[in-house]
């Protein structure tokens, strides 16, 4: 059991390189411990335990979770085998961090958080965009009515096309922009409308396609009052990069740039009947990955559990499956 002053013991499974900032620089910021990396690659565990300074590398990840000092698993493995190693994290004893996205089986969803119950272990979906305090004052601005009725939500996430040979590229792996980014836009979607196990659907979705994943979906959903949410996910380096949130209400419109990584420079603009009002985020500022970190590590020593419900997990999944469905993407999901 983790005390308030004791550091979470932390492992990786997968040398990924975003496994570097999104775990290891926020966990050395507050004093944890990453102890081992667990990578399949011959050669590339022991560049990143270097990179990183880890002092333990195993070649396979059964290895990592028989660790006793383990006490936290982060899992940075394609997107494919999400759940396969989160329930095998848990069954091992261990809380787990596993990135986005979980799943697109809503079945599955339910079973790794049965899982997580019966191990009493704290499971996360590494939504670390949704830990950052802006978006407290975007669910405060929401929640105060200034904005009047909601009549229509956008998101939009476009990044640079990845290079190639990354696993986003790769159908079988679970690639893909639907995946890599149109999580996050369903993921805000649902916590900022409070339609978490309910409520918001999908109804329509086109995507674009390069060889055999998606580079550009657009997806149409519906809040349980009605409103039109409208996500689209991008990975082009022909368009400009864009990290946008935009509420727009019966009496004014909100609209947040970087939504995706605030803490890289961010602006908030409230305009309603009183003015227009503008908060700022400074870049270089702790990352959304710190907060996720914080948030998490709260949750374990408290015993508050997880962020989600059983029922918000499976409802998230079914979202994800369904855009999948309607957009002809295929998904890679297990």
């Amino acid at each position: 059991m983790v005390t308030a002053a004791e550091p979470l013991r932390i492992g990786i499974l997968g040398a990924a390189r975003i496994a570097a900032e999104s775990i290891v620089l926020p966990a050395r910021a507050r004093g944890h411990q990453v102890l081992a990396v667990a990578s399949r690659t011959p050669g590339r565990g022991a560049y990143f335990a270097r990179w990183c300074g880890i002092d333990t590398v195993y070649p396979d990840y059964p290895d990592l979770l028989a660790d006793p000092r383990i006490e936290l698993v982060y899992i940075a493995l394609p997107n494919a085998v999400h759940t396969l190693w989160a329930r095998a994290a848990l069954r091992a004893g261990a809380h787990v961090l596993v990135e986005k996205p979980l799943t697109a089986d809503p079945r599955r969803a339910r079973a790794l958080d049965r899982c997580a119950r019966r191990t009493d272990r704290v499971f996360g979906e590494a939504h670390h965009l949704l830990a950052h305090p802006v978006y407290d004052r975007v669910r405060a601005v929401l929640g105060s009515g200034v904005l009047g009725t909601v009549r229509r939500t956008d998101i939009e996430l476009v990044i640079g096309a990845p290079e190639a040979g990354d696993p986003r590229w790769s159908a079988r792996l679970g690639g893909g922009a639907l995946n890599d980014l149109g999580c996050y836009g369903f993921a805000l979607a649902r916590d900022l409308h409070g339609d978490r196990a309910g409520g918001l659907a999908v109804r329509a979705a086109r995507s674009r396609r390069r060889g055999r994943v998606d580079d550009d979906t657009t997806v149409l959903l519906t809040t349980g009052a009605g409103a039109p949410v409208r996500v689209r996910a991008a990975m082009r380096s022909d368009l400009p990069p864009v990290q946008r949130l935009t509420v727009t209400g019966t009496r004014g419109r909100l609209e947040l740039t970087r939504c995706l990584l605030p803490h890289l420079g961010a602006r908030l603009t409230v305009a309603d009947a009183t003015g227009t009002r503008v908060h700022t985020v400074a870049a270089g500022g702790p990352s959304t990955y710190l907060y996720q970190l914080d948030e998490l590590t709260g949750r374990i020593r408290s015993g508050l559990g997880p962020r989600w419900s059983g029922d918000d997990r499976a409802h998230a999944a079914a979202l994800l499956g369904r855009a999948h469905r309607l957009a002809g993407t295929g998904c890679g999901i297990l």
